[in-house]
């Protein structure tokens, strides 16, 4: 553990992104910060400071998931499921959406 400037602990595996997303975030089997945010996958590939435009991956009307994860169980292979209203689970391959 680490302490930072701002008197917080992170984990030593943890790496500061920039604050204008809020995740879940994980880390590609090839470095780059995949992230959902409303219905659309946002990617990384400089530890947060730019995004790639927004790829649709859900629609539900009035809304995004509510509370999705993400894991990618083999490198280009997504999976996202959601909880609470609407139950959502899917797989997705890197190259239908980048």
């Amino acid at each position: 553990m680490n302490e930072t400037d701002q008197n917080l602990w992170t984990d030593s595996r943890c790496i500061l992104l920039s604050a204008d997303r809020f995740g879940p975030f994980i880390k590609l089997a090839d470095g780059r910060i995949l992230t959902i945010e409303d219905n659309a996958t946002v990617i990384s590939a400089d530890k947060g400071e730019t995004w790639s435009e927004p790829v649709v991956i859900l629609r539900m009307k009035d809304r995004g998931p509510s509370y999705p994860h993400i894991f990618e169980p083999n490198p280009g292979e997504f999976w996202v499921t959601t909880r609470f209203r609407d139950k959502t689970a899917m797989c997705l391959q890197e190259s239908d959406f980048v």
